[in-house]
């Protein structure tokens, strides 16, 4: 059973970070991210790479997992953590990324529990290498936010391997919650890898 951890008053909802500006002059890529909302539902086909350690997949349904911790849109997502022991997870596809000026996968996150100490991670990678890693932050996020990475480097037209991989190495509970996985053409360059409201 994933377990979930309550927003505490409002100091926990004003987190430290900086909002920076995104990407503009966006359109979604299509075939892109197969099944980026998870709604095909259970088993996910699209979804090629699924392990966790106490789960066995880091994507749920509402019915699976409740609501507790719940999707950005729809009824399904995936929900990285939520265990009170250590936890492993990954989640993946194959996909091409065509020729483009700047290309973005851009997906929808909310760190929703965490727990000292603020060990756990979560990295974007695109053919075994890390793009970005997000922290446990020491409070938790009140909502979902776009996040955007830049993956221009791979835009050759050729299939690359999209990889989401978590280290929760702790017993504290953390929630790292994803959804709206999407591949993006974009004019601008500018990435977006973290907003939070000060």
């Amino acid at each position: 059973m994933r377990t979930t951890i309550g927003l505490c008053a409002l100091l926990c909802l004003i987190s430290a970070g900086m909002a920076s500006a995104q990407p503009t002059g966006c359109t979604t890529v299509s075939p892109g991210v197969l099944d980026g909302t998870f709604e095909a539902g259970s088993p996910w086909a699209q979804w090629t790479v699924q392990t966790s350690t106490n789960f066995g997949t880091p994507i749920c349904d509402t019915l699976t997992c409740g609501t507790a911790a719940p999707p950005f849109a729809g009824t399904n997502w995936a929900w990285f953590g939520g265990a009170v022991a250590a936890e492993n997870a990954t989640l993946g596809q194959t996909f091409s990324i065509p020729p483009g000026p700047f290309l973005f996968v851009r997906f929808r996150m909310r760190i929703q529990g965490v727990t000292a100490p603020f060990t756990d991670t979560l990295d974007v990678r695109v053919d075994g290498n890390t793009l970005t890693t997000f922290v446990e932050p020491p409070t938790p996020e009140p909502s979902y936010t776009e996040r955007y990475i830049n993956v221009t480097a791979f835009a050759n037209g050729n299939p690359h391997a999209l990889l989401f991989v978590y280290s929760g190495p702790t017993t504290g509970v953390a929630n790292f919650l994803v959804d709206n996985v999407e591949l993006l053409s974009c004019t601008t360059p500018v990435e977006l890898q973290d907003f939070r409201i000060e």
